[in-house]
């Protein structure tokens, strides 16, 4: 029986703010998904008979209130179908917004997610050893 695992990884990235740069003495804190009410994705059973596995990194926007804005996806596992989950999970799942000096603000953010069936085939670990030596700096990550 195959078991299959994955792995949640967050991270923010600094969007555009009104044209103003952040200063050194800014007090930020990026957005992040409330991960004990979100709803992780499901492995889709496409890529599973396919034994697809691989890495995805989903932008999303969430805006003062913590809702959802726009998603879209940054770095493709290699796999629609686990890109498509991955997006459609991150997009219904409880955000927190960002806050400069303790104000919410608006701002994208991203969503690493490791898509792993265990025992592993080495597919994923090979794309993705093969993107960082191509210079692909999430990968290296």
């Amino acid at each position: 029986m195959k078991r299959i695992t994955s792995t949640l990884v967050l991270s923010a990235v600094l969007s555009h703010m009104g044209g103003a740069a952040l200063a050194e003495e800014t007090r930020f804190k990026p957005p992040s998904i409330d991960a004990a009410r979100c709803k992780f994705p499901g492995y889709p059973k496409p890529a599973l008979r396919r034994g697809e596995e691989g890495l995805v990194v989903v932008g999303v926007q969430v805006d003062e209130g913590g809702a959802v804005l726009d998603t879209k996806i940054l770095l493709s596992s290699g796999s629609p179908d686990l890109d498509q989950a991955a997006q459609t999970a991150f997009r219904k799942c409880p955000h927190t917004p960002a806050t400069v000096d303790g104000r919410p603000v608006a701002m994208w953010g991203q969503v690493q997610y490791v898509w792993t069936i265990e025992p592993s085939s080495g597919k994923m670990l090979k794309g993705l050893q093969q993107a960082a030596l191509d210079g692909n700096l999430d990968a290296r990550y």
